[in-house]
């Protein structure tokens, strides 16, 4: 299943917002990507360990080329075409802690819910305004756990949702800003809620500051389309889709840094600047793994 992923996925690129019902079938992909990955890493016991992190990283590389693809395509399959715009608080903002998921803005995330209390939480934010959190949470995140979590978050919109019939969810979320959890609420339906606030999108005076390190982002995003021209497409139009530096750097962040805790810092990091900075380091890493022969598959 894994490899015939490809094909459609450059289709998908080439057709952008057309590709609607396209990307329903690449989602679904997706969907049992991740599960396989998550399978894979269950049998660590049983197999090889190299062998099976050698799979499991291929499949992980399946659903980060997912993402690029919904990153170009942010609005394809929505369930609904317009949406209101997302409140500066929240009195009760449902939240789903993850391990080793960071979600921004300007990109989609799919997601598997399969947890009862996360179910209620997908049925509940369907029935209203379709909004949740999306927070890496700090520890385990094994059913039934309530792991501490990070102070910032990404806020998306469910925009596509697929309910099985046992109950069971396979969700698209669009990230559309960070959020500063505030306080946790009393449980009153299992699942978390907190109130929060809106981090405010950089403004001109923010750009004006960061200047230095835009320049040097348009630089090593330069240089990154060089070195993926003929080993990551996927990642190439995703370089090419945007000439907004804030929506780029969000998008460099979901997609090219691998490490959940460095994305947190990028995510969690409020002043442009030195968000650009944290950003820039990391994408000078991976420019030199990519450049590196025994690094060929970093991007693939």
């Amino acid at each position: 299943m894994l490899g015939e992923l490809s094909d459609p996925l450059h289709r998908l690129v080439a057709m952008g917002h057309d590709g609607r019902e396209l990307g329903v079938d690449i989602a679904q992909a997706g969907f049992e990507a991740i599960q396989e990955g998550l399978k894979l890493f269950r049998q660590t016991h049983a197999e090889n360990a190299s062998k099976v992190e050698a799979k499991a990283k291929k499949t992980r590389a399946i659903a980060r080329r997912i993402l690029l693809a919904y990153a170009l395509a942010p609005c394809l399959s929505p369930d609904v075409e317009q949406t209101p715009p997302v409140p500066s608080t929240f009195d009760a903002l449902p939240v789903f802690p993850l391990s080793g998921t960071v979600l921004f803005p300007n990109t989609v995330l799919p997601l598997h819910i399969f947890e009862p209390r996360y179910r209620d939480m997908v049925s509940d934010a369907l029935a209203s305004d379709r909004l949740i959190a999306v927070v890496l949470a700090k520890g385990s995140t094994e059913p039934g756990e309530s792991p501490d979590v990070h102070e910032v978050a990404g806020c998306g919109r469910i925009i596509h949702h697929e309910k099985l019939p046992d109950g069971r969810y396979n969700i698209l979320v669009q990230g559309l800003a960070r959020v500063r959890l505030i306080t946790e609420l009393p449980l009153q339906r299992h699942y978390r809620r907190f109130t929060a606030r809106v981090i405010a999108r950089p403004d001109e005076n923010d750009m004006s500051e960061a200047k230095s390190e835009l320049a040097k982002l348009q630089s090593c995003v330069l240089s990154l389309r060089t070195l993926v021209a003929e080993r990551d497409q996927p990642l190439l139009e995703v370089l090419r889709s945007t000439s907004d530096p804030i929506d780029l750097s969000d998008i460099l962040a979901a997609s090219v840094i691998s490490t959940p805790l460095l994305q947190q810092k990028v995510l969690e990091t409020v002043r442009f600047k030195h968000r650009l900075a944290v950003l820039i380091d990391a994408l000078a890493d991976v420019m030199l793994q990519i450049s590196e022969p025994s690094a060929e598959q970093t991007l693939n």
